[in-house]
């Protein structure tokens, strides 16, 4: 392939990447991350059972990706313990989007588990 045809193929490569990253990129800022934290979430329950971790009693730190009053359940937030969809019943308690609380495991399921927060916590990044 000649210098100059080699190099005009490369040029058109370049310009499909940067298209190509520009469409994933609107594709990305369509999602909220809840949305995409919750499909992962429901994806990762499938490959295990949530009672191998977590047990009843247990409890943990969470932090909340979808607070009490966007699902069902207005005092309930949705969070994830090493990958487990958990329901946190948050009632008392002032909990918004990443907030970190400790929480009481009252029920595990296969690919889920529920809690009730029992106080705020501090979340280190």
């Amino acid at each position: 392939m000649p210098g100059k045809n080699k190099d005009k193929y490369i040029k058109e490569l370049e310009n499909r990447v940067d298209e190509l990253e520009d469409r994933m990129s609107a594709i990305e800022d369509i999602f909220a991350p809840a949305i995409l934290d919750r499909q992962t979430a429901h994806i990762e329950a499938k490959e295990g059972d949530a009672r191998d971790t977590l047990s009843e009693g247990d409890v943990k730190t969470i932090k909340i990706f979808d607070p009490p009053g966007h699902g069902s359940d207005p005092d309930s937030g949705v969070g994830k313990i090493d990958g487990i969809v958990t329901f946190v019943n948050c009632d008392g308690l002032n909990v918004d989007e990443g907030d970190v609380v400790h929480c009481r495991i009252t029920n595990v399921l296969p690919n889920a588990a529920h809690g009730v927060a029992t106080q705020m916590a501090e979340y280190d990044e």
